[in-house]
C-alpha cells in the first residue's frame, strides 16, 4: 500500500485526490476482506459512516483545490 501511495504521489498533480483514491480504497478493503476472512456484518450504521467519512474527504479536497485555482 505504502508503495502505491508513495507513486500516486508522484504522479498526480495534488496529494489530495491520491487521499481521497487511497481513502476509499482502504475503506472498501477493510469491509470486503472483514466479511470475507471475519465474517463481520456490514450494517447500514457501517455505510452510513463510512460515507460520510468520504463525503467529508472530497468536501476538504474540493475546498482546497478551489483554493489553489
Amino acid at each position: 500500500m505504502w508503495t502505491l501511495f508513495t507513486k500516486a504521489l508522484n504522479m498526480a498533480p495534488s496529494s489530495v485526490q491520491v487521499s481521497v483514491i487511497n481513502g476509499a480504497a482502504n475503506l472498501s478493503a477493510s469491509a470486503l476482506l472483514g466479511y470475507l476472512v471475519f465474517d463481520e456484518p456490514l450494517t447500514l450504521r457501517w455505510w452510513c459512516g463510512a460515507s460520510l467519512i468520504l463525503a467529508g474527504t472530497i468536501l476538504l479536497s474540493r475546498s482546497q483545490k478551489e483554493k489553489t485555482e
